[in-house]
C-alpha cells in the first residue's frame, strides 16, 4: 500500500462500491459494536480496534455505531477527505455512548475494596501480555529466547483478529505461557471497550485508554481525583524530524487542542534513564481528531500530538507521568497511512520482540516497583 495519505482514512469508512446508495446515516452511540449480517466491512482492515465505527445497512440508510462524537467526526472528515460526497445525518445519537461509559465506569469502581494508589490508562491487552511476561523473566520461567518468541506470537495474532466478527479476550494469547490467575490481574470490568483490571502488587488499577476528548474527558473526570497518580501509556505522532516511528517521548508541557501548554513534572522520565532507556521530551498537544479533512487549520506548535493526554490529566490530583511510542513522523514522510495502516508496516512490527510499547510498559513497572521491568527491557 502506498503512503498516498488516504489509508488511515479508508480505516473509517467502508469502500465507496459498498455504499454507493447508502448516502443517510443514523449515527449510533455504543460501547461495544453490534453483532449483524448486515455490516459493511471497512475499506481497509489494518490496526482495527474497538473504538472504530461499524457501518450496517437498513435499508436506504446507514447505521453508523459509534464509540463516541469524536469517531463520528473521524467518520465525518475521511468522507471529506476521500470525496465520497453528500452524506446527509437523519439522526444524531452518537452521545448515547458517553453515558453508558459513565455508569460502566462507576459499576467498575465498585466492585474494589478499595482503590490503589496508583492509576494507569494503557492498552490493556498489551500491558497485561507486557507485565506477565516481565514476572515469568524475574521467576525464572521464561528465557530471553522464549519471551521474544511469545511477544512476537501475541503481536502477529493481534494482527488477524477483528472485534466485529470474532470474540476477542480481554486476555492476551499466550500459547504455552502459565495462565494468569487473579492473584496476578483481577479483571474488573470488560464491557465493550470499557475494560479495566487491578494488579494486586503494583497497587494499581489499569484502564483502557479511551480515544478522543469526549471519551477522555469523562474517565478522566471520574478517575483521575481519586488516584495519588495518574499513569499514561499510549501513540503519538511526532511533529520533529528527529523523532521517527518507535521512538520513546515524554512530555514536560502539555497543552489541550489550541490551548497553552502547561509544564508537568512527568514521574516516568528517570524511571526510564534508570532502565537506560532513551527519551525524548518536549511538548505534547492532544487535538480533536488525527485525521484532518480538507479545510482543517493547521495545529500550534508542538513536538508530539496525541487525542487524550491532556484531556486526561487535566483532572489528575496529584502526580502525573506519561510515556509515549511514536506512531507516525509526518516531517520524515512517515504518515499512519504508512505506518499503522499498512500492512506491510504491520508485519514488520509484529515481527519485533524489541517495541517501544512494551519499553514504556517496563518503565510503569519500574516506576510501581516490579523487579522484572529490568529483565523486559532486554527483551
Amino acid at each position: 500500500m502506498s503512503d498516498d495519505g488516504t489509508a488511515h482514512a479508508r480505516s473509517m469508512v467502508p469502500h465507496r462500491t459498498q455504499i454507493h446508495q447508502h448516502e443517510r446515516v443514523r449515527w449510533i452511540g455504543c460501547i461495544e459494536p453490534p453483532q449483524s449480517s448486515g455490516i459493511i466491512y471497512l475499506a481497509n482492515q489494518c490496526n482495527t480496534h474497538e473504538y472504530k465505527p461499524v457501518f450496517v445497512r437498513a435499508g436506504s440508510e446507514l447505521h453508523c455505531y459509534v464509540a463516541s462524537p469524536s469517531v463520528r467526526d473521524q467518520v465525518r472528515a475521511a468522507w471529506s477527505l476521500l470525496d465520497y460526497g453528500r452524506l446527509e445525518t437523519i439522526q444524531d445519537d452518537s452521545g448515547r455512548a458517553l453515558n453508558r461509559v459513565r455508569a460502566f465506569i462507576t459499576t467498575g469502581l465498585n466492585t474494589l475494596d478499595h482503590l490503589p494508589p496508583n492509576l494507569l490508562f494503557c492498552r490493556l491487552g498489551s500491558f497485561i501480555m507486557a507485565t506477565r511476561i516481565a514476572r515469568l523473566l524475574r521467576e525464572g520461567r521464561l528465557s530471553i529466547r522464549q519471551a521474544r518468541e511469545a511477544l512476537i506470537r501475541h503481536e502477529r495474532s493481534r494482527l488477524h483478529l477483528h472485534f466485529r466478527h470474532s470474540s476477542r479476550p480481554l486476555m492476551p494469547v499466550h500459547r504455552g505461557l502459565p495462565r494468569f490467575s487473579e492473584d496476578d490481574i483481577k479483571i474488573v470490568l470488560a464491557s465493550g471497550f470499557v475494560q479495566m483490571a487491578f494488579v494486586p502488587d503494583l497497587q494499581l488499577l489499569a484502564v483502557n485508554l479511551p480515544w478522543g476528548p469526549p471519551l477522555a474527558n469523562i474517565y478522566g473526570e471520574l478517575l483521575c481525583p481519586q488516584f495519588d497518580q495518574t499513569l499514561i501509556v499510549g501513540g503519538v505522532g511526532s511533529r520533529r524530524v528527529d523523532l521517527e516511528p518507535e521512538g520513546l517521548f515524554a512530555a514536560r508541557h502539555l497543552a489541550a487542542a489550541e490551548g497553552a501548554a502547561r509544564p508537568i513534572q512527568n514521574t516516568l522520565v528517570s524511571h526510564a534513564e534508570t532502565l537506560g532507556i532513551t527519551v525524548s521530551q518536549g511538548t505534547l498537544r492532544s487535538t480533536h481528531g488525527s485525521i484532518k479533512s480538507r479545510t482543517s487549520k493547521p495545529l500550534p506548535p508542538s513536538d508530539a500530538v496525541d487525542m487524550e493526554s491532556a484531556y486526561l490529566l487535566q483532572f489528575a490530583a496529584a502526580r502525573v507521568g506519561c510515556l509515549h511510542y511514536v506512531m507516525d513522523s509526518a516531517h520524515t514522510g512517515m504518515s499512519l497511512s504508512a505506518t499503522y495502516y499498512n500492512p506491510e508496516w504491520l508485519a514488520w512490527l509484529a515481527s519485533k520482540s524489541t517495541r517501544a510499547k512494551n519499553l514504556c510498559y517496563a518503565t510503569v513497572l519500574k516506576l510501581c516497583g516490579e523487579s522484572g521491568a529490568e529483565s523486559l527491557v532486554e527483551v
